[in-house]
This record gives structure tokens, sequence and C-alpha cells, in this order.
């Protein structure tokens, strides 16, 4: 029964081009946004850092949020697919154009709820995704123009 949990969980973090980590005892969710916040463009409340060897991770603490980053993530992409020249599909993006996609889409949401032109860094990504929601009631109402043009320009 562990098993089949685990399998259906990493099935579903794929999808949205996420991974997950395999402890003894439960099952970590990988942070869906950890480009962003490798990048050191983003920052999020429940985001922890984990060291691999030589490789940083990043944990999400929060399953609700987890589930909210999902949405987020997949609305973005489905947005931007033409934005960065690829179809909707389950697969994941290459690194430059997942971190583009991450870091963009979240910087355009920002200045849009701030109405501010040149914001770089988001402070925390569960709180961003929770004014949205409280401002525009639902994913389908944001500011798709301004998140995707974001993406469009975003350059590190």
């Amino acid at each position: 029964m562990v098993y089949q949990l685990k399998e259906q969980a990493r099935l579903k973090l794929l999808l949205y081009g996420g991974s997950y980590l395999d402890t003894d005892e439960s099952l970590t969710l990988t942070c869906l946004f950890e480009k962003a916040i490798l990048s050191r463009t983003c920052a999020c409340r429940y985001a922890e850092r984990n060291h691999i060897e030589s490789r940083s991770t990043i944990t999400c603490q929060s399953p609700d949020g987890h589930k909210h980053c999902a949405q987020m993530l997949s609305y973005m992409r489905k947005s931007a697919s033409f934005t960065l020249g690829v179809t909707y599909t389950p697969s994941a993006l290459p690194h430059a154009q997942a971190t583009k996609l991450q870091c963009g889409g979240l910087i355009g949401l920002q200045n849009a709820l701030d109405k501010v032109v040149q914001n770089e860094r988001v402070t925390d990504i569960y709180g961003l995704i929770q004014r949205a929601l409280k401002r525009y009631g639902s994913l389908q109402e944001l500011p798709e123009q301004d998140i995707v043009r974001s993406i469009a320009s975003y350059k590190k």
C-alpha cells in the first residue's frame, strides 16, 4: 500500500515537472519552484534546503502549499507554452526554459499584484500565490498577459 501511494505521488509530481525524494519513513515533496529558489530569484516560507552529496535540493514542508504551487505552475506552463516554443505536455521542460517559466512567471505575477514594473525578487512564493487567489478569485482570472510578458522577457 505504501509503495502504491509513493508511486502515485511520484507520477503526479513528474506531471508538473517535479521530482520526489524517497526516505525510509515518508515521502518528501520536492519544491515545484526549486529552480527559481536555487537561482536566488525567489524564496518561500515552506522551502527547506537540503544537500545530497554535492547537489542542493529544495523540499516543500506544506502539502497544501505544494498543491497550490502545482496548480500555479500548470497554469503558467499552459499560458506560456507558445512563448516558450513548446506545446503543453506532461514531460519536463529543459532547465533554461523551466527557470525562465518559474522566475519570469512569479515576477510577472508579483508585478501585476503590486503594480510595480521592475520587481526582480519574490520573497514568498506561497504568500504571493495566496494574495493572487484572494485578489482574483481563481487562476483563470489572473492577468495572463502580464505574466506571459514577464516570462518572455526574463533574463538572469
